[in-house]
Order: structure tokens, then sequence, then C-alpha cells
């Protein structure tokens, strides 16, 4: 038990402590500065299909709560699961915009993939169907066969 706090308290030390660094380690960046701080970033994250996700955070900018500042490290710890990169936030306009280019053509290829993983999936049982039509026939002609004499 006393080895489990000692390795807890390690983890604890591990993590990030301030909610700037932390939004500043994942590129967050700041989209809007009203009564919340709205930050946002572009991700690919990991999963059947590797997506690209624009993930939006959002903290109050007087939290009421004694403990927003924890819950808000806790939310950007998950946000952060099956992340596999994250897109500059500073990129120059124009890389922006070839950017959604790519973005758009990887969500049109995932689409065309499913499609075809799909249509494999549907091939797979005719394929299945006619393997078991071909038994049946089989052991029905087998069943026709001369097996004798016919006087």
């Amino acid at each position: 038990k006393e080895e489990r706090e000692r390795e807890r308290g390690r983890e604890m030390q591990s993590r990030t402590h301030s909610l700037e660094e932390a939004l500043k380690e994942g590129k967050w960046a700041l989209q809007r500065c009203g009564t919340h701080l709205v930050y946002s970033r572009l991700v690919m994250k990991d999963g059947a299909n590797k997506t690209m996700e624009t993930q939006t955070f959002t903290a109050s900018k007087t939290p009421s709560d004694r403990r927003a500042h924890a819950n808000a490290l806790t939310q950007l710890r998950h946000y952060d699961a099956d992340v596999l990169h994250i897109f500059r936030s500073d990129m120059p306009e124009e890389f922006s915009a070839d950017l959604a280019l790519v973005t758009d053509r990887i969500r049109i290829t995932q689409k065309e993939l499913n499609l075809a993983r799909d249509l494999l999936k549907s091939a797979d049982q005719e394929v299945y169907r006619l393997s078991i039509e071909l038994v049946e026939y089989e052991q029905r002609s087998h069943s026709l066969e001369w097996g004798g004499d016919w006087r």
C-alpha cells in the first residue's frame, strides 16, 4: 500500500500543475476571450479510422468552484487520450488553407475506405452463402448418383 502511495505521489508530481503550462504543452490556441476563455486545436486521433478533429476547450475567466483548476486539468488530460498528432496552432494562413484541403482529402479517403470495407464484408457474406449452396447442391447430386444394380 505504501509503495502505491509513493508511486501515485510521483505520478502527481509529473503531471502539469499549471493550467497555462497544460494549454501550452497541448498546443491550444486562444480563440475567444469574453466571460469565458475558449481554446481550440486541430488533432489527429487514433482509432479504427485515423480522424482529424478540432477540439474545443472552454474555461471560465473567473471560476467560482474551488476545484475548477483541477477539473480543467483533468479535462485537458481526457482530450489528450488517443491523440496521435497535434497540429501547430500558429501556422501561417496559406498552410492552414493547405491543411484544410488535406483534411478534406483524408475525410474523403476515410469514407472511401469505409465503403470498400462494407463492400468486402458484403462480398464475404455472398461467398459464404454461395459456398453453402454449393455444399447443399453436392449433397443432393451425390444422393442421386447410381448406387448399384438397376434390375
